[in-house]
């Protein structure tokens, strides 16, 4: 037995409820308790294409939509989940016309995750 075996635990309380927690917290503080849903979420800003109010359009149709920001630092979010792929692919078509987007993975900017995250994204397709 060692050294470290025979200090006290230094977290003795675990709480039972963690909804009064912000999801974030509820991550860091607890990640075996908290398993969020996997989401990936598409985000752009305004751009001067035809393409745009499409993109637009569809992003509004989104199962989360929310728009942060205004003016040239205005972005729009549109998050999915795994049941939503056909439509979140309906809008990376258009977003593929403008270019400029970016992919969150758990609402979190990954590596690759336009890269590597979309196209695995692929065997969610019914």
């Amino acid at each position: 037995m060692g050294f470290l075996d025979n200090l006290p635990d230094i977290i003795e309380y675990e709480e039972e409820d963690l909804s009064h927690l912000d999801p974030q917290m509820k991550e860091v503080l607890y990640p075996e308790r908290h398993r969020p849903p996997f989401t990936i979420t598409l985000a752009f800003s305004p751009i001067d294409h035809p393409a745009y109010p499409e993109a637009v359009s569809l992003a509004k149709k989104a199962p989360h939509y929310h728009e942060e920001g205004e003016g040239k630092f205005k972005h729009h979010l549109a998050t999915y989940g795994i049941e939503d792929v056909p439509q979140m692919f309906q809008l990376v078509e258009v977003l593929n016309k403008l270019e400029r987007y970016q992919v969150l993975v758990n609402k979190k900017r990954i590596p690759y995750a336009r890269e590597l995250w979309l196209p695995f994204m692929w065997i969610f397709l019914p």
